[in-house]
């Protein structure tokens, strides 16, 4: 087929004006595509996030929990004597409790739990406290005449100058407890632990001390002189 040079040149402008509508073209389709893509995208996003929980801010105070943790942070005993000595017998428990001077003879304290308070020149005589927990306790001075300390737990508990006669002590644990000056006169200290206690200037005349460990470690065999 023959062209003629003005045939030719209106074919190379008619083809070169379709290169840019073509690209043009592509062009829209592309941005199409990637516009219907993003829209899906969001859309989705949205669905999900309709059901979706916002998490709880840790700054914010829980409501809900502040009752419980008001209580569980509270100390375990109140602060005014009275009520220590009334949560005591109520309860039988009363830790790091300042009853220094109190008057508990007879009491049933069987099995309390008196760790670390102070019962300095307290009254406990005739009062019943096997099993009870009195580690760290303070029992200076205290009468615990005729006192039941039965399977009691002393350890490191101060008994300086207190008295003990007649007690009842058998199967108690009083380790590393200072027993300085205090009065054992006829009491009952068989099978007690006393290692590493302190026993200098106690009176333990009299005293059943049979299967109880000594202060050496060594087994007592018979009652004190």
């Amino acid at each position: 087929m023959i062209k003629s040079p003005l045939i030719n040149l209106v074919f190379t402008k008619m083809t070169q004006s379709q290169r840019p509508q073509r690209s043009y073209q592509k062009l829209r389709q592309t941005f199409g595509l990637v516009a219907i893509g993003l829209f899906l995208s969001l859309g989705l996003w949205g669905c999900g996030g309709q059901d979706a929980t916002i998490p709880a801010d840790p700054a914010q105070p829980n409501t809900n929990d502040s009752d419980s943790n008001t209580s569980s942070s509270e100390p375990s005993n109140p602060a005014d004597p009275d009520a220590q000595l009334e949560q005591l017998k109520s309860s039988k428990e009363c830790i790091e409790c300042n009853l220094s001077g109190v008057d508990l003879s007879g009491l049933d304290l069987s099995a309390a739990t008196l760790n670390r308070s102070d019962l300095s020149g307290a009254n406990l005589s005739e009062a019943n406290l096997s099993d009870a927990l009195m580690d760290s306790v303070n029992l200076s001075g205290a009468n615990l005449d005729d006192a039941n300390l039965s399977f009691a737990a002393l350890t490191d508990a101060n008994l300086t100058a207190a008295s003990l006669v007649e007690a009842d002590l058998n199967g108690a644990f009083l380790k590393g407890a200072d027993l300085t000056d205090a009065n054992f006169e006829g009491a009952n200290l068989e099978a007690a632990n006393l290692s590493t206690a302190t026993i200098e200037g106690a009176n333990l005349e009299q005293a059943n001390l049979t299967g109880a460990t000594m202060p050496d470690g060594a087994i007592a065999e018979e009652e004190a002189n």
